[in-house]
């Protein structure tokens, strides 16, 4: 990410509006890491390090609007140290007043951009990976909404 500092804040690109999106038991865990590709296990993803819960609401309840930022703002900051990689880990328990909130994501093949989700097909047992618009904040200083295709273009 190119510099270390204190993580405040995590945002999303909507694709689509949602009003009053319920997610239950909502946890956001970061954690360095020095692996280079995902596994198919939390733990081992770690490579050794712990996450640290920088987000807990139950529920967490978030409204956005179709190509607007919408914002995680994280209860406990992080301190990231440029070194390692970043895991940005999202976890919530389903329940049947669950809103979907669709973002934007880039999933062409052979993409070198390190933003990566890894979602599990339970139907196929495999995992694939989704490119997630995503902004971190350091501070008050968030990355430019602009800056991702000027980001990409370097790994061309």
């Amino acid at each position: 990410m190119n510099f270390s500092g204190s993580i405040t804040n995590i945002e999303w690109y909507a694709g689509r509006d949602a009003t009053n999106a319920p997610f239950g038991k909502f946890e956001m865990r970061l954690c360095h890491t020095s692996l280079s590709q995902l596994t198919t296990t939390y733990q081992t993803n770690y490579g050794g390090n712990q996450p640290a819960l920088v987000k807990a609401a139950d529920p967490l309840v978030l409204t956005v609007r179709t190509n607007q930022w919408f914002a995680v703002p994280l209860a406990t900051p992080f301190d990231y140290n440029n070194r390692d990689n970043l895991i940005v880990e999202v976890r919530w328990q389903n329940g049947q007043s669950e809103t979907s909130i669709y973002t934007w994501t880039d999933d062409r093949p052979g993409q070198s951009l390190c933003l990566r989700q890894s979602q599990y097909n339970p139907t196929t047992g495999t995992l694939y990976e989704l490119h997630p618009v995503m902004r971190i904040t350091y501070g008050d200083n968030a990355v430019a909404p602009t800056s991702l295709g000027r980001v990409k273009a370097l790994y061309r």
